[in-house]
C-alpha cells in the first residue's frame, strides 16, 4: 500500500512513472499536456484499446 500511496504523491507532484520507471523531474503544465498528448496518440497504446468503446461514435 505504501508503494501505491507514493506513485500517487509523484503524479500529484507531476513526476511521470512509465512501465515502472521514473521519468525525471516533475513536468510544468505544459509539459504534461505534451505528454498526454503523445500517451493518447501512440500507435502501441491505442492497438490495445478495447473494440466496443467504439470512440470513433
Amino acid at each position: 500500500a505504501k508503494t501505491h500511496v507514493l506513485d500517487i504523491e509523484q503524479r500529484l507532484q507531476g513526476v511521470i512513472k512509465t512501465r515502472n520507471r521514473i521519468k525525471g523531474l516533475p513536468l510544468s503544465i505544459e509539459g504534461h499536456v505534451h505528454y498526454l498528448i503523445q500517451e493518447a496518440s501512440d500507435d502501441n497504446l491505442l492497438c490495445q484499446m478495447y473494440m466496443g468503446w467504439a470512440p470513433y461514435m
